[in-house]
């Protein structure tokens, strides 16, 4: 390519490239493209409930109200049941342990019935007739077991003594 070939190919690019501009501009108008700036933070978003979900759209955890109106967390196992339960009941906050049927099989939590809200911690038979009862009352350790027909056995401290109540169908004994 001689020197006269080289500014003649020079001058057609570039006034091809200001007809292609030209053109392109009257052809395509629109604004030209910046970067967004970062939304501002959100400081509260308000929802009746908010779903954990995977690519497949599987929930794992759901944050709402239940139907008493008390929120909770809820966190599912592979076949959508609740398996945790991390919810404020009564006014007072608990935890739930459930098995895979969705039944409650454990409960740590602040007994609504008493002013300071005791703690409990209950576990409970998977046909949910045996239960015990671990807690605090009146700032004194007890256990209680529960069996058919109610409570079967008190065990605990009483105004600073230790005391065993043993109840049967018809009957109820006291260590002396």
């Amino acid at each position: 390519m001689t020197r006269r070939q080289f500014f003649v190919a020079l001058v057609v690019l570039f006034v091809g490239g200001v007809i292609g501009s030209g053109l392109s501009a009257w052809l395509l108008p629109g604004r030209a493209a910046w970067a967004q700036r970062s939304a501002a933070t959100v400081k509260e978003v308000r929802a009746e409930r908010f779903a954990l979900v995977d690519a497949t759209g599987r929930g794992h955890a759901a944050l709402e109200i239940m139907e008493e109106g008390d929120p909770a967390l809820r966190l599912f196992d592979e076949a959508g049941k609740a398996r945790m339960v991390l919810r404020m009941e009564y006014g007072q906050p608990s935890f739930e342990l459930c098995d895979e049927d969705g039944q409650m099989r454990a409960l740590l939590c602040l007994a609504p019935d008493t002013p300071r809200g005791n703690p409990e911690l209950w576990l409970v038979d998977t046909w949910d007739v045996g239960k015990v009862l671990l807690s605090s009352c009146r700032g004194e350790p007890e256990m209680r077991f529960f069996g058919v027909g109610g409570l079967r056995t008190y065990f605990g401290l009483y105004e600073g003594e230790p005391t065993l109540t043993l109840y049967g169908s018809r009957s109820k004994w006291e260590a002396p």
